[in-house]
């Protein structure tokens, strides 16, 4: 019992250590690992800026060198409960995390916007919109374009109209056309192979 106890509190401790050295929040958009073009910089910060303004939920989007020893699950949680995304007594925050070294990325909300950013949705956003333009090395296209979908949800869901996407084109990623494209002709050459074995 007693060397359970010990475990338990060195574990704590160290948990407890490593969320003291988390990065601070300084605006909107923190690129710790300076991947973001100023240009991608300046239209996320708008983006979000608005959205916030209009809505009231707040989206962090942030990328990390590396969150070695942690998945990019465990560390998304620890920032977001260290950041604190999202208005006092709403919860409606969104945190877009990018690790360069691990090669991982997650969504993470809070409570108040988990309605409309169920997890299943979030893997969505990230694999369809994110994912492809991440492998080319192209961070700042795949961040925007997630925080162009998480946008458009939530400007849905308040029925708000959002400026800075006008005329902007949510691009899903290739990889999710060629999937989509699979499951749609798949069961096709099925029937057909099916129907030609029956005549």
């Amino acid at each position: 019992m007693r060397k359970f106890c010990l475990v338990t509190v060195i574990l704590l401790s160290t948990v407890f250590a490593y969320a003291q050295n988390l990065p601070k929040p300084e605006v909107w958009v923190n690129d710790f690992a300076n991947v973001i073009s100023p240009a991608y910089k300046e239209k996320l910060s708008a983006l979000i800026g608005e959205v916030e303004q209009k809505s009231s939920v707040e989206i962090a989007v942030v990328t990390i060198a590396s969150i070695s020893p942690y998945g990019e699950i465990e560390y998304a949680r620890m920032l977001f409960d260290n950041w604190k995304p999202g208005k006092k007594g709403k919860d409606n925050g969104v945190l877009v995390l990018l690790a360069l070294k691990e090669r991982r990325w997650r969504i993470e909300t809070g409570y108040g916007v988990e309605g409309i950013l169920p997890d299943g949705l979030c893997g969505e956003i990230g694999r369809n919109y994110m994912a492809s333009y991440f492998k080319q090395g192209k961070y700042s296209e795949g961040l925007y374009q997630g925080a162009i979908k998480i946008a458009q949800i939530i400007a849905k869901e308040a029925n708000i109209k959002l400026n800075t996407l006008q005329g902007i084109k949510n691009v899903v990623s290739t990889e999710a056309n060629l999937h989509d494209s699979a499951e749609t002709i798949i069961p096709i050459i099925v029937f057909l192979l099916f129907f030609g074995i029956l005549i």
